[in-house]
């Protein structure tokens, strides 16, 4: 109870799972028990979660080999209400850039000061292409790039009820150099982002919405140590974690990329 109201006196994102999971209550009492803690603490009813549809069949992504198809977005920060005040005082990054694997769930990410394509570009070529380039036995050329038509990703242009099609943005041209193709989505799907989007949703709650952020060099600190729970942590229904099936797939040992501030390229 403690925890919770002093989180909540932060605007902190608190979520019964993080605080089980934080205070080690395993083998101390139930979730169940801690989650009547915790919304007593917030001032909310339990409510116990309905069973929900996966929106859909999803076997064929168990069909994908690692890398095979790639997820990149664009998280908004500003979105945190325990953020705000830092971004104009601190100068803290507003933007997160994410990449996530949609075979293995593996994910990293970098941030960046502005939503643009010219972020996205470093993002490509100074993490994602050496993180990649550095697994012995992966052919880049199999690998396919998915991401929304936002302007950080093309150079379309809406005009009435279609899109435009423009010259072919720095970020089209990294990825048909270096790899396979680069997808889009029909716009207006933004479900079709679904994996890198319940990422964002675990990373919010579980870190940058929690941890005591408050400059570039905190959200660098904390989102490194979420990224190394997130990815060897074993998955949901599931018996492996991200980074144990592609080194188990590959046979070698992957290292992460550091989280980085893309501006820090230029």
């Amino acid at each position: 109870i403690t925890l919770v109201v002093d989180k909540k006196s932060k605007k902190h994102k608190v979520t019964a799972s993080k605080v089980y999971r934080v205070l080690e209550l395993e083998n101390v009492i139930s979730y169940v028990t801690c989650n009547r803690y915790v919304c007593e603490a917030l001032g909310k009813k339990a409510t116990r979660k309905e069973t929900k549809t996966n929106g859909g069949d999803t076997s064929w992504k168990k069909k994908l080999k690692p890398f095979e198809k790639i997820q990149v977005d664009v998280k908004y920060l500003t979105d945190i209400p325990s953020l705000k005040p830092y971004f104009k005082d601190n100068c803290l990054a507003k933007y997160e850039f994410t990449f996530r694997d949609v075979s293995t769930g593996l994910a990293f990410v970098a941030y960046g000061s502005e939503k643009s394509v010219t972020n996205n570009h470093i993002f490509f070529k100074n993490v994602i292409f050496p993180f990649l380039k550095s697994i012995k036995g992966l052919d880049l050329k199999t690998i396919s790039f998915q991401t929304d038509n936002g302007s950080e990703n093309t150079n379309r242009k809406r005009r009435g009820p279609v899109y435009q099609e423009m010259k072919k943005s720095v970020v089209t041209e990294f990825i048909e150099e270096y790899f396979k193709d680069h997808k889009t989505i029909i716009p207006g799907h933004c479900t079709a982002q679904s994996d890198v989007e319940s990422f964002h949703n675990v990373i919010e709650r579980e870190c940058l919405a929690w941890e005591e952020i408050t400059d570039n060099k905190t959200l660098l600190h904390f989102t490194d140590i979420f990224l190394k729970w997130f990815n060897n942590k074993i998955r949901h229904n599931s018996d492996y974690t991200p980074i144990g099936k592609v080194e188990d797939y590959f046979k070698c040992k992957v290292t992460l990329p550091e989280t980085v501030i893309l501006e820090n390229f230029l």
